[in-house]
């Protein structure tokens, strides 16, 4: 009876946590427009940006350097403003570098003294418009890779140490590919889907895809995070590593997902393509960028 108990409370538990990541969702989409279908908006808005996303800026892709550097930032986010002097290093470095740097601001004109105010190069400012994803929240950095695919992401006001981390990546050629895995909440943090695919092929480990099916890829198991107490002691092997794909879904379904598994007896358990998240902003209103790519005329 105190099993059947605790299933229904970690159900309940995970109903709520599903509904607020729809609600996210939501919110990240609304429009100011409140006659367009929803269909739409989430079609103007775009998917989040996570690891492995495929970049377009300005309708072309980024796939013409061993490694790009997109800062997307807001002059009205305090994480932003606090990260200036960073953020501002970092621009210093990708041009010394011959690193494509670009940052991405709400509307261009409306952030000049902004841009100014840091010293970004006024070829490398674009708008939040111009890209096919977008962030949970600002500042965010992504480093891109030759295949014009995000290769690693940082989410917030990032501590010294992974400041030095991303210069090193902008200032070390091959750094950025020869990184395969790194670490999250002291567990296995895998970049490269070569790697978690090589671990899978030697049945050293299990990819576990916890997004609706609807939403899923192709690659791994497709247990949806409701799903996931009832199903993962049944069906997946406790003697290996278990891997939640965290690419493209919230921090906190991310790390429900490991938790349920992790409180089901999983003892090896990583994650694939999760970003690295600080304090930041999270954006409550991409209503601008919504409207102002349908306006635009931009296809994503």
């Amino acid at each position: 009876m105190t099993r059947y108990a605790g299933l229904t409370r970690v159900f309940i538990e995970l109903v709520g946590i599903v509904a607020a990541a729809g609600a996210i969702v939501v919110i990240l989409n609304r429009t100011t427009e409140p006659n367009r279908p929803l269909q739409q908006v989430e079609q103007d808005a775009g998917p989040l940006m996570a690891i492995g996303s495929s970049i377009t800026l300005s309708e072309r892709i980024l796939n013409n350097a061993p490694v790009s550097i997109i800062l997307i930032s807001s002059p009205t986010c305090h994480y932003c403003q606090a990260s200036e002097p960073f953020h501002k290093r970092l621009s210093d470095a990708a041009l010394r570098s011959g690193v494509p740097f670009y940052v991405l601001v709400p509307k261009g004109d409306q952030a000049k003294q902004y841009t100014a105010t840091v010293g970004f190069p006024t070829n490398a400012v674009k708008e939040w418009k111009d890209i096919n994803v977008l962030p949970e929240g600002t500042p965010t950095i992504a480093a891109v890779g030759p295949d014009g695919a995000v290769k690693r992401l940082w989410l917030g006001k990032v501590p010294n140490d992974i400041e030095t981390e991303i210069l090193t990546i902008v200032t070390t050629p091959g750094s950025l590919s020869a990184q395969k895995t790194g670490q999250r909440n002291g567990r296995p943090n895998y970049f490269s889907m070569d790697e978690v695919s090589s671990l899978i092929r030697q049945r050293h480990a299990e990819l576990i895809d916890i997004r609706e099916r609807n939403q899923a890829s192709r690659q791994g198991i497709v247990m949806p995070l409701l799903e996931l107490p009832f199903r993962a002691p049944l069906e997946l092997d406790k003697g290996r590593l278990n891997i939640v794909n965290c690419s493209g879904v919230p921090e906190k379904v991310c790390d429900r997902g490991v938790a349920l598994l992790v409180s089901s007896g999983f003892k090896e358990v990583g994650t694939f393509g999760a970003a690295a998240y600080y304090r930041n902003c999270q954006l409550a209103r991409l209503s601008d960028v919504g409207s102002s790519r349908s306006k635009a005329g931009h296809t994503l």
